[in-house]
């Protein structure tokens, strides 16, 4: 049910993502000790992106979740943007990061939801 969305103009190697998103999902299982069984990472690179006003290095990034702990946003971010910056190489204040606590009834899986 946690979901990391990772979308940066940057490209990857196969190897490069694949140890992006093995990380992101030890991350999130860690941090909002959610089962790795519900946990989805996805990662799209290379897309054009123009950020303040040039295309440097960015990325939007987006953490859906049922019970998400919105009072470690804060906390969540600074870590986020660090896993970023040390597997694409983007600087923070270059990285966008959306949160968002979905309902339990709004987010479904396997012919049914959650709520």
């Amino acid at each position: 049910m946690p979901y990391l969305s990772i979308e940066t103009n940057v490209a990857l190697t196969e190897a490069q993502q694949k140890a992006l998103v093995e990380s992101a999902s030890r991350f999130i299982v860690e941090k909002l000790k959610k089962p790795q069984s519900y946990t989805m990472i996805s990662y799209s690179g290379a897309k054009r992106f123009l950020f303040s006003g040039n295309e440097e290095p960015a990325a939007f990034v987006e953490l859906r979740a049922i019970n998400l702990p919105v009072n470690n946003c804060g906390e969540l971010s600074s870590e986020i943007c660090a896993l970023i910056e040390k597997h694409c190489r983007i600087k923070p204040d270059r990285i966008f990061i959306n949160f968002s606590d979905v309902p339990a009834n709004l987010w479904g899986y396997n012919k049914t939801t959650f709520g």
